[in-house]
């Protein structure tokens, strides 16, 4: 039963750590555009022709898909573990 209680321990740790990272991907992601918006856009531009438009909705559906596999993926996992190791110790 240890062994079980230490891998489910572990597995909630090493989730919470990926849904961190995976937000500070994001963080990344989103100071990128922000700052060399104008730079990622010309190059993309220049090998697809797209439009500021365009690319900005790629750009933010792109952060929202991310974002909801990270929930979905990650946290939600993490948190029904740590839900069931409380309702488990308690």
């Amino acid at each position: 039963m240890g062994s079980n209680r230490d891998f489910f321990e572990t597995l909630q740790k090493v989730l919470l750590r990926c849904w961190i990272a995976g937000f500070a991907i994001l963080l990344v992601w989103f100071v990128a555009i922000l700052g060399l918006s104008d730079t990622i856009l010309q190059i993309h531009s220049s090998m697809f022709g797209i439009t500021k438009h365009e690319f900005d909705l790629i750009m933010y559906c792109g952060m929202g898909l991310w974002k909801l596999i990270l929930i979905v993926c990650f946290f939600l996992p993490w948190l029904s573990i740590k839900m069931v190791n409380r309702s488990v110790e308690g």
